[in-house]
């Protein structure tokens, strides 16, 4: 298979495995800033991406494959997303009945 791409039950054709976080590469890759706009301004999951993978592509041009290295580094954001962010919030699960 190719890193960042699928095959989705009942589509045709390939697609990327998140949108949003291709997306957000792209742009930065196009040599935009996080802060322009992207999308909709009020797309909070994309500008989320932006802002926390621009400072994570430094090395990308050296890697054999800029999919895997990119998919790398949103693993990381998401893990230190939920590290810093959710974890300290006490509350977070009261209200969830059930985790899959």
């Amino acid at each position: 298979g190719k890193v960042g791409a699928l095959r989705r039950l009942d589509q045709n054709g390939v697609s990327t495995s998140c949108g949003a976080a291709v997306g957000a590469y792209n742009f930065l890759k196009s040599g935009k800033e996080a802060g322009d706009n992207l999308g909709a301004a009020g797309d909070t999951q994309i500008n989320f991406i932006k802002k926390k993978l621009s400072s994570k592509l430094a090395n990308v041009d050296q890697a054999p494959n800029e999919m895997a290295f990119v998919t790398y580094q949103m693993y990381s954001v998401i893990r230190d997303f939920f590290v810093n962010d959710i974890l300290p919030t006490a509350d977070f699960w009261d209200d969830a009945s059930e985790i899959v």
